[in-house]
């Protein structure tokens, strides 16, 4: 349409020219020839307008290639993590949350084997054009890997992120996925990890991690949906204590890296540890400290060989 537009002006402009005087005389076969000059520009003009457009759209669409999976329509993994970069500088330019739900769907391997791979792969078509129609602008979407997806909540608190993640939680858990009453629980759910910076991270990797950690909590604790870090539980301790605990944070993610079971096993030790304490009275700093050393019990098994430990 460009094209034509200027071929036609142009060829309008080469026409009106025989009618000005002091441009030229009028002649009439100047005029027929001008006419079929005008006719050339308009159909070059067509012409190279129409290879404009092949461009523009061939490039669109190599860019939509490059930047959606193209087995669920949502944004890869690369997408998302310069999305995820550049929103992270937005937020810490305004001043602003930012939360991030990494998303695992639960005895997704089961499906495979026992409906096959086929049928898996039509599941995650299915969710991701389900995560598409719930997840609203300016939040998205994307397949992080395999049957793992992620959330990006810009300018969502921790509290509108959990509310946001349960809502999710109950739509896949309600949604009719083929053969889904075949597995344990009868149907197809998700287990969910939140991150939210800049508590939990400053940077795409920081957040990343985090809400693994919180994911993999979610999966071996047996939790319904959702899980938080243990680290929220410290969110309140002095500078001094902060980096105390940071250090205890390495000593927790090599016991994780060596034994995923004690994900959920060392949290239930701190919780029963916690309540008998504050069921026995003793001071809130106490209790904490039991806590602290709940995370910390198993911490031997850092030097038991691995194949002992998940013998």
């Amino acid at each position: 349409r460009v094209g034509i537009l200027v071929g036609s002006l142009a060829g309008l402009a080469l026409l009106a020219s025989n009618f000005i005087p002091f441009l030229r005389h009028f002649a009439a076969q100047t005029f027929q020839l001008d006419l079929v000059n005008a006719g050339v520009i308009v159909l070059l003009s067509w012409f190279i307008g129409g290879l404009s457009d092949i461009e523009a759209e061939t490039r669109n669409t190599l860019a939509h290639l490059a930047d959606t999976d193209g087995l669920t329509g949502l944004y890869n993994h690369r997408c998302f993590q310069e999305r995820l970069r550049d929103l992270l500088e937005e937020a810490e330019k305004n001043n602003t949350p930012l939360s991030l739900l990494l998303l695992d769907l639960d005895h997704f391997k089961f499906y495979n084997d026992t409906q096959g791979h086929q049928k898996g792969d039509r599941a995650l078509a299915e969710l991701g054009e389900l995560l598409s129609r719930l997840v609203p602008a300016p939040y998205f979407a994307a397949r992080y890997g395999g049957e793992e997806f992620v959330v990006v909540l810009p300018g969502a608190t921790r509290q509108e992120a959990q509310s946001f993640g349960e809502y999710l939680a109950e739509k896949i858990a309600s949604h009719s996925f083929e053969g889904a009453h075949n597995l344990p629980q009868g149907r197809l759910t998700a287990s969910f990890g939140l991150a939210c910076y800049p508590e939990d991270g400053s940077s795409a990797q920081e957040l990343v991690e985090a809400a693994d950690h919180a994911l993999y909590q979610a999966k071996y604790s047996r939790r319904l949906h959702f899980y938080f870090s243990v680290v929220d539980r410290f969110r309140a301790l002095s500078r001094s204590e902060r980096e105390l605990f940071n250090s205890l944070k390495i000593l927790l993610a090599l016991i994780n890296v060596r034994d995923r079971y004690t994900y959920g096993h060392s949290e239930r030790v701190g919780d029963y540890a916690a309540a008998l304490a504050q069921k026995l009275g003793l001071p809130p700093a106490e209790v904490e400290l039991l806590r602290c050393g709940a995370y910390l019990h198993d911490i031997g098994k850092v030097e038991v060989p691995f194949t002992v430990l998940n013998k």
